[in-house]
């Protein structure tokens, strides 16, 4: 990925349709896949790797402070956010995480018999 004329890390693939900016267009967004495992590269720098990345689940906030996406890591689904993994759960609702006016993150996610509503 090359921004504003400066090229990033090399990755065997960026997937299609990840790519996203910040709403001021300063901060910019993108899976990658490395290997077999997949990763987010936000202003340039790699997260963690992962088994997966839910497709267009990867948001800044609206104020292009925050960012989240949601992660696959054996059979088990997590949010992350600001660089740190949420807790595991067997799936997250599509359609998450999203951003609420006043910056907070907030999702719906399942465990065994029990949704949970995740804010951070």
């Amino acid at each position: 990925m090359v921004t504003d004329g400066r090229p990033g890390p090399e990755y065997s693939e960026i997937r299609e349709g990840s790519l996203i900016f910040t709403p001021d267009g300063k901060r910019v967004a993108y899976v990658a896949q490395d290997g077999d495992k997949l990763l987010a590269v936000i202003d340039g720098k790699a997260g963690p790797e992962y088994d997966g990345i839910l497709e267009r689940s990867l948001v800044f906030s609206s104020n292009g402070k925050r960012a989240a996406y949601v992660a696959q890591k054996g059979n088990k689904h997590l949010v992350v956010a600001d660089g740190k993994a949420g807790l595991e759960y067997d799936a997250i609702v599509p359609g998450a995480p999203a951003f609420l006016p006043d910056g907070s993150l907030e999702y719906l996610a399942w465990r065994s018999d029990s949704l949970f509503r995740v804010k951070q």
